[in-house]
C-alpha cells in the first residue's frame, strides 16, 4: 500500500511566518493601538454643542423624524445619517451614544494609521512608528476639544488617501483592494462638506504635474471614490430631497451672514501657528520635492486652507484638517530628511510638532463652562420634563439637551437664523420673512411640546432682541398667554407654564416628539 504524501506546514514555518509578520507590522500595531488607548481614556468625554446636536438627531431620525422638516439644519445629511448606528448601537447595549462615538472615533483613527504604515514600509521601523504614534495623536489629541467634529472626522479619513497619492506619485504599486477600501474610506470624511473636496482636487492636479503621460485619472481608489459620490447623491435625492429645495437656498440666504465680519476676525494664534510650521517647508523647498509624503500632506492642508477661507467663518475647529495636515508633512518631512538637517532646524521642527499636542494635553477635551450658569435655572424642573432655551447661541441648550433625558421642545438647534435677520436690519426681504417664519415654527413646536418653562436670553444682537422678535409675532404670542414671567436672572428671562393647554393634533407636529 503506497501512502500519499500530504505536505503540512510545520509549527516552525508558521511561527516563523508570524514573526515575519510580526517583524514588519509591529510599527502599525504600535500606532493603530496608542489610537485605541487613547480612545479608553476619554470615552466619557461630553461632546461639544454641535456634536451633541448630531447625536440628538440620529436619535430622532433612528425613531422617524424627517431631517431638514421635522429637524431643520444647515449641514449636509452625511453626518447625521452616520450618527444613527451610534444610536441605536447605544439603545441596544445600553451605552450612552456619546460613549459609543468616542469608541467609533478610536477605531477609525486605528485604522487610518494603520492604513498609512502599510503604505509607508520601506521607511525604517523606528522612524515608521515615531510617524504613526504622532500621526495618532494628531488625529486625536490635537482636535480633543472638538471630539466628533467634522474636520476632526475628515482628517482621520482623508490621511491614508493622502498618503496612497504620495505614493501614487512615486510609482509603486498598491494593490487595488486595498486603494479600494482607502478610497471608500476617504469618502465618509471629504462628502461632509463640500469644501473638503477641494483637498483631494489639488492632490490630483499635483500627480498630474508630476506624472505627465504617465497619470492616470482612473485608479482603483478615484473609482471608489466617484462611486460613492454618485451612491450618495442619490441617497440624498431620494432620502433627504429637502436639503436641496429647502435649506440650500436658506444657506444662500441666511448662513452666509453668520460668521467673520471682516478679513481681521479670521486670523489668530492658530494661523501664527500654520506659519511657523510651514516656515521650515519653505525653507526647503528642493527637499520638499524630494520628499512625496511631506508634499502631499502640506498640499492636503493647502485645499482645506482654502476651504477654511471660503467658508469665511472664522470658527477655531474649521482649522482642524489644516493644522493636522501641516503638523504631520512637517513630521514626514523631519523624519525623511533627518540626516540633511541642522541640529537647530531639527530641534526647532521637533519643538513646533510638540507645541499643539502640549497645548490641548494641558487644555484637555471639551468642558461644559455654561452648564453652571444654566443649572440654578433648571432647580425646580423634573429630570423629563422640556424647557426652551430662546437663544441665537447653541451652549445654553447643548450639550445639556442630549445628556438631561428631557424632550428637545424645538426644531430648530438655535435661533441662529435671527442672528443674521439682526445683522441683516431688514434690508434683504427674503431673511426677514424666513425669520417670521423661524417664530411661526417655534410657535407650533411649543404648542405640541408645552416646556415647562421658556428661558429668554435678554444679550442684544446690534440692538435687536430675540425675545422681542418673537413676542411681535401674533401665534408666538398666543403660545406665550399661557405662560408667565417668573423673574430675571443673569440675562435670562423665565417664564413658567401656568397650566398644560389643548395641544394640536399629532398630525401638525413634529413626527417623533
Amino acid at each position: 500500500m503506497f501512502l500519499t504524501p500530504v505536505h503540512c506546514e510545520t509549527a516552525p514555518a508558521i511561527a516563523g511566518r508570524r514573526g515575519n509578520w510580526l517583524a514588519r507590522s509591529w510599527p502599525e500595531i504600535i500606532g493603530a493601538v496608542t489610537a485605541i488607548i487613547f480612545a479608553a481614556c476619554f470615552v466619557k468625554v461630553i461632546p461639544g454643542p454641535d456634536v451633541a446636536w448630531q447625536l440628538w438627531t440620529g436619535h430622532q431620525l433612528r425613531l422617524g423624524a424627517r431631517l431638514y422638516s421635522d429637524i431643520i439644519e444647515t449641514n449636509p445629511p452625511l453626518w447625521f445619517w452616520e450618527a444613527i448606528p451610534l444610536d441605536w448601537a447605544g439603545a441596544l447595549l445600553h451605552i450612552p451614544s456619546h460613549a459609543l462615538l468616542v469608541i467609533a472615533i478610536g477605531c477609525a483613527a486605528s485604522l487610518s494609521i494603520w492604513s498609512t504604515g502599510r503604505l509607508v514600509p520601506d521607511l525604517a521601523p523606528p522612524w515608521r512608528a515615531a510617524l504613526l504614534v504622532y500621526a495618532a495623536l494628531t488625529l486625536l489629541l490635537m482636535p480633543l476639544i472638538d471630539t466628533g467634529q467634522r474636520e476632526q472626522l475628515v482628517l482621520i479619513c482623508a490621511l491614508p488617501y493622502v498618503t496612497l497619492a504620495a505614493v501614487r506619485r512615486e510609482g509603486r504599486a498598491v494593490n487595488a483592494k486595498f486603494a479600494v477600501m482607502i478610497g471608500v474610506g476617504a469618502c465618509f470624511g471629504l462628502a461632509l462638506k463640500h469644501y473638503f473636496l477641494i483637498a483631494p482636487v489639488i492632490i490630483e492636479l499635483w500627480l498630474l504635474v508630476g506624472k505627465r503621460r504617465d497619470y492616470r485619472p482612473f485608479r482603483p481608489e478615484t473609482a471608489a471614490v466617484a462611486a460613492v459620490a454618485v451612491l450618495y447623491a442619490i441617497a440624498v435625492v431620494a432620502i433627504a430631497p429637502d436639503f436641496l429645495t429647502r435649506m440650500v437656498p436658506l444657506n444662500r440666504i441666511a448662513y452666509a451672514g453668520i460668521g467673520a465680519s471682516k478679513l481681521a476676525d479670521m486670523f489668530g494664534p492658530i494661523q501664527f501657528f500654520w506659519l511657523l510650521v510651514s516656515a521650515p517647508l519653505l525653507v526647503h523647498p528642493g527637499t520638499l520635492r524630494r520628499s512625496p509624503l511631506a508634499a502631499a500632506a502640506a498640499l492636503a492642508a493647502l485645499g482645506f486652507g482654502i476651504g477654511w477661507f471660503i467658508q469665511f467663518k472664522g470658527f477655531p475647529y474649521h482649522s482642524i484638517p489644516v493644522s493636522g495636515f501641516l503638523m504631520i508633512a512637517l513630521a514626514c518631512f523631519l523624519v525623511e530628511n533627518r540626516h540633511g538637517l541642522s541640529f537647530l532646524m531639527r530641534a526647532t521642527a521637533a519643538a513646533l510638532l510638540l507645541l499643539p499636542l502640549g497645548f490641548t494635553a494641558w487644555y484637555g477635551p471639551f468642558r461644559d463652562d455654561f452648564a453652571p450658569i444654566v443649572q440654578p435655572m433648571l432647580k425646580d424642573v423634573g429630570p423629563h420634563e422640556s424647557v426652551a432655551f430662546i437663544s441665537d447661541l447653541p451652549v445654553f441648550a447643548w450639550p445639556l439637551s442630549l445628556y438631561r433625558d428631557a424632550p428637545y421642545p424645538s426644531r430648530h438647534y438655535a435661533m441662529w437664523i435671527l442672528r443674521a435677520v439682526a445683522t441683516d436690519g431688514g434690508r434683504t426681504p427674503a431673511l426677514t420673512q424666513i425669520g417670521r417664519q423661524v417664530a411661526e415654527d417655534t410657535a407650533q413646536d411649543y404648542r405640541c411640546a408645552q416646556p415647562v418653562r421658556i428661558i429668554f436670553s435678554r444679550k442684544p444682537i446690534n440692538g435687536f432682541q430675540i425675545e422681542d422678535w418673537l413676542l411681535a409675532n401674533r401665534s408666538f404670542a398666543n403660545v406665550m398667554e399661557h405662560y408667565r414671567r417668573t423673574g430675571t436672572y443673569r440675562i435670562f428671562d423665565i417664564y413658567e407654564l401656568r397650566e398644560h393647554f389643548e395641544p394640536p393634533p399629532a398630525s401638525a407636529c413634529r413626527r417623533n416628539f
